[in-house]
């Protein structure tokens, strides 16, 4: 692993000063610059040197994630998602007290799998997605329409969240603390 120039860095979440021996990892080859991939050795989470909010709006408005693949690599592919979803919606299940009209959030949504399980089980379902292209596979697929930007919503206090759902997306947030204060403002549901 070449590490790309270090400069000094703080765990978004903790605060905690990371230096070059917390270095885990390059992601190269999705922006124009490669970015160092750090673990807190405190709160023990991932994060990337901080991208711009041009190379953000980037990601999420490319196909990074949809690219076209073999027939044999989507199916298995598929089967490692919805395997996944269903492992994350078991464990979150066993933590709801299940009446009627609760409300499940997920940000950063995707394609609306983890979702549309919640659905099937009669829960009232919202999803919020960057990319264009996996809202569009949530409704066609599933039903289920998504929004773009919760940030950028202002109807999202309009409802109160019994269950939010955020797997894997907080370290794609350059402030998290600001998005869990922001959270937390419309949980507490029925």
């Amino acid at each position: 692993m070449n590490r790309i120039n270090f400069n000094k860095n703080i765990c978004p979440l903790c605060e905690t000063e990371v230096n070059e021996n917390n270095i885990v990892d390059i992601v190269e080859n999705i922006w124009k610059e490669s970015k160092n991939v750090y673990q807190c050795p405190n709160c023990k989470l991932y994060f990337i040197d901080k991208p711009s909010r041009e190379e953000m709006e980037f990601l999420y408005k490319s196909d990074f994630y949809i690219k076209n693949k073999s027939p044999v690599y989507k199916f298995i592919d598929d089967k490692m998602k919805y395997a996944r979803a269903l492992n994350r919606f078991n464990y979150i299940k066993k933590f709801i007290k299940k009446s009627n009209n609760l409300n499940v959030l997920e940000i950063g949504a995707s394609n609306g799998l983890l979702l549309s399980l919640f659905k099937k089980e009669n829960f009232n379902v919202f999803g919020y997605e960057l990319n264009e292209s996996a809202r569009k596979n949530a409704f066609k697929k599933y039903g289920i329409e998504m929004k773009e930007d919760f940030l950028k919503d202002k109807d999202i206090n309009k409802n109160k969240y019994d269950v939010v759902i955020m797997s894997h997306i907080l370290e794609h947030f350059i402030n998290p603390k600001y998005i869990l204060n922001n959270i937390h403002n419309f949980i507490g549901g029925g």
